[in-house]
């Protein structure tokens, strides 16, 4: 957690975006409360492919959808040391 608190911090102070970071552990409760408190317009994160990930995701989707904020996950690429994905 540390690491992404550290990357989204310098991400912040480089662009100078007006943003925060948020950890909902439970979708159900943590959306609507953080959709009430910040002025969210749209998600971005990257696309998980577990069973328990893609179930939440669909789930957030759908609560975010019903606050009209837009949701979209992208693939991380990775690449092996020979070059190739």
């Amino acid at each position: 957690m540390e690491f992404i608190h550290a990357r989204w911090w310098r991400c912040r102070e480089s662009f100078g975006f007006g943003s925060s970071l948020e950890v909902c552990e439970d979708v159900g409760g943590g959306i609507p409360a953080v959709t009430a408190e910040y002025d969210v317009t749209g998600v971005v994160t990257n696309t998980d492919y577990e069973p328990y990930a893609t179930e939440r995701d669909q789930a957030v989707t759908a609560l975010l959808a019903t606050k009209g904020v837009w949701f979209v996950a992208y693939k991380i690429r990775s690449f092996s040391k020979g070059g190739s994905a």
